[in-house]
């Protein structure tokens, strides 16, 4: 005898729907919560909490859907916001042209993550004076509030977190040698996505402990070790990291997903 769901009794006739709280596929009477104004299904009426039983056509959805679960991650610097612009213009007003650059550089030089390691001048440096060098940047409360936000990522975040479809959080990982980092990247998010609630954002050194879902980065470290789907900001220095896709610019992601997922919200 097969495992029968509530929503269909075993035949699988209603469209798929997808709990935003506790991850479940049913096949279609889910609905949109009062309170929260997210799907969640009839098992776990949003609470997370289930023994709900998938039938065998449910069963078969989430095989082909690989136990797909709506959360995205956003990372946050060079994914929302161009960190790496800031940088450089505070490196060189800080420490001047000498031994740096007389003009901000392109992004065609970043050919590694780490910021230092694009500059000749400090590829020798070693751990320790590089750290020293990150951390008079870094510690600079003006640096974290000024840095210019990505094109087409406010207006394509908005519009994905408006989908009850997606659980859309802000992932990123804080420099920790700055105890005021954590308050400064909150009042940026403030800023620039208003829509976005503290309790969507996760500070975290380890992307690796998230929930299955996607993964939106830009760092060839997250994105390589994540389990769940990982889509790449592209910059030079991610050219070759193994992902699922690779976009140019938000609006590129954003007709991914939609072109994807759009059936299951659509």
């Amino acid at each position: 005898m097969s495992n029968e769901c509530l929503d269909c009794q075993g035949n699988g006739n209603y469209k798929i729907s997808v709990c935003s709280i506790c991850g479940l596929q049913s096949c279609g009477h889910s609905y949109s919560n009062s309170t929260t104004k997210k799907i969640v299904c009839p098992s776990c009426n949003g609470t997370g909490k289930t023994s709900y039983l998938n039938c065998d056509e449910t069963t078969e959805i989430n095989k082909n859907m690989n136990n797909f679960l709506p959360n995205l991650y956003i990372d946050m610097d060079h994914t929302i916001n161009y960190l790496w612009k800031s940088f450089y213009l505070s490196l060189l007003c800080t420490y001047g042209s000498s031994g740096t650059f007389k003009h901000l550089p392109e992004e065609s030089i970043l050919t590694s993550y780490h910021l230092l390691d694009n500059i000749e001048h400090y590829k020798h440096f070693s751990p320790e004076d590089k750290r020293k060098v990150y951390n008079k940047i870094f510690s600079q409360e003006s640096f974290w509030r000024n840095i210019p936000v990505i094109i087409d990522s406010i207006d394509v975040v908005r519009r994905l977190d408006n989908n009850p479809f997606w659980n859309v959080f802000i992932v990123t990982a804080p420099w920790t040698d700055y105890e005021k980092c954590y308050e400064v990247k909150i009042d940026w998010l403030k800023k620039f996505f208003p829509f976005i609630d503290k309790d969507q954002v996760i500070f975290t050194q380890n992307k690796e402990i998230l929930r299955p879902g996607i993964l939106i980065d830009d760092s060839p470290k997250f994105l390589e070790s994540f389990s769940g789907e990982t889509i790449c900001l592209k910059y030079p220095y991610n050219e070759n990291c193994k992902v699922d896709f690779k976009a140019n610019n938000w609006l590129e992601i954003e007709d991914y997903l939609n072109n994807k997922y759009g059936e299951y919200y659509g």
